[in-house]
């Protein structure tokens, strides 16, 4: 959400020029406990470098963890029997149904 600066009360307009121009951390209390925070474009930046490094990392391991499921288990799960052929119509339900379980 954006909200224009000239749209807020004059102690709110204070701390953000406060953060802005001297890049403090405010943090917003209700009934005294911290409930968000006001913080410089530069320290954001830095917080979604890092949240985008994390999601890297986790899926390197994602990637390297076996997503193999063998195929009796399947069928079982599925409710499947003997040989029979998965059509067309079926397979975004199975294909559904197996990644629910991975």
């Amino acid at each position: 959400m954006n909200i224009g600066a000239a749209k807020l009360p004059s102690p709110f307009a204070e701390a953000l020029d406060s953060v802005a121009h001297a890049g403090q951390r405010v943090v917003l209390e209700r009934r005294g406990k911290g409930v968000a925070a006001l913080v410089s474009m530069a320290d954001l930046a830095l917080l979604e470098q890092i949240e985008d490094q994390l999601d890297v990392t986790a899926g390197r391991a994602a990637l390297r963890e076996s997503g193999e499921i063998p195929w009796p288990q399947v069928k079982a799960e599925l409710g499947l029997r003997g040989r029979r052929k998965v059509s067309q119509l079926d397979a975004p339900k199975v294909r559904r149904k197996v990644r629910a379980k991975v």
